[in-house]
């Protein structure tokens, strides 16, 4: 698994194509990793099992016990049609909605903090803001919050 800081590096390094071929670097960001992004789904679409009883790096012995665990342990053993009724009880469940609202109230601060809180601010952070964000050299948004609210 590729980590957040080796994609930093690799954004910075693409970022100083900036000017071939008439493009900026944040331009050539964007299509590089979304070509790889586009490259690595289709290859995960044709090696991914879609299920455990069509994974062929399984053995069949693998592949019973697998089976036989995962219906002793929930229904996702079970082999399930889609049916509309099971979309409407879902809609229609009350832990649903507030998982939903819970997990999106969390996101929407959490990503509000991280795209606006350091970049929206140049007086912040000694002034880690473009490119060198990318490199893992930027202090959290919260150390940078404090740091600004102290210094006035």
């Amino acid at each position: 698994m590729v980590n957040e800081p080796s994609l930093g590096i690799f954004a910075y390094t693409i970022s100083l194509m900036n000017g071939v071929g008439g493009r900026k670097g944040w331009q050539w960001i964007s299509i590089l990793e979304g070509t790889l992004t586009v490259a690595l789904s289709l290859v995960a679409y044709f090696v991914v099992p879609t299920w455990s009883y069509k994974a062929k790096f399984l053995t069949e012995e693998e592949r019973c016990h697998l089976i036989e665990k995962l219906q002793a342990d929930s229904d996702a053993g079970t082999d399930q049609s889609f049916q509309w009724s099971s979309v409407r009880s879902a809609f229609e469940d009350h832990l649903v909605w507030a998982y939903s609202f819970l997990f999106h109230g969390f996101s929407f601060v959490q990503y509000s903090f991280s795209f606006f809180l350091v970049d929206g601010n140049p007086q912040c952070c000694c002034g880690f803001l473009g490119v060198r964000n990318g490199l893992g050299v930027q202090p959290s948004e919260h150390t940078c919050a404090v740091y600004h609210r102290c210094r006035k």
